[in-house]
């Protein structure tokens, strides 16, 4: 069954909570929540001791979530669907698709979604803190050291980067390892 969780803070809309934490479980995780988690979590929102942002990117940095392995347009689509509430527009799904095809990570991406005015909006409905989220993959810390090296991939090897080669070349750039 459903269990409610009263706290003091009446900003908080516990019916649309209960609504953001199961469209993570059920985008991500593809499950129904279980109760305990449900409530951890919603607890966790509630009491201030988390973000929106540190909730959703617990779920995408998750190992059951890893496991779940989603396109990149599955993806995209499920980060809309939790942090926007609503399916992409295709000009949307496309532009943050493109993101991830010209090297960059699903942490970028992520970052983008719940850095952004909507994601703030969403949480002041929700009576939630919104919290901020920044990858830490090399690639992402540098759109010209990444767009870079991709583009070096093409010319001087006649072919597409792999993610760890892209990703310790613009690490060894970006620290000065290289030049």
């Amino acid at each position: 069954g459903n269990t409610t969780i009263h706290y003091a803070d009446d900003d908080i809309d516990y019916e649309k909570l209960n609504e953001f934490v199961s469209r993570l479980y059920r985008n991500f995780l593809k499950r129904e929540p279980d109760e305990k988690g449900l409530a951890d979590w919603i607890g966790a929102l509630c009491s201030g001791k988390t973000t929106g942002a540190k909730v959703v990117s617990g779920f995408v940095l998750s190992p059951e979530y890893k496991a779940n392995t989603l396109s990149n347009e599955e993806y995209v689509t499920a980060l809309y669907r939790i942090v926007f509430n609503r399916d992409p527009d295709d000009a949307g799904l496309n532009a943050w698709v493109a993101v991830i095809e010209n090297g960059y990570t699903n942490k970028k991406v992520l970052a983008g979604f719940v850095n952004s005015d909507e994601f703030d909006n969403l949480c002041r409905d929700l009576g939630i803190a919104t919290g901020s989220y920044k990858s830490d993959e090399a690639v992402d810390q540098s759109d010209r050291a990444t767009a870079f090296v991709a583009r070096l991939y093409e010319v001087c090897l006649g072919r597409a980067y792999e993610q760890d080669g892209l990703d310790n070349w613009v690490r060894a750039l970006t620290s000065g390892t290289a030049d």
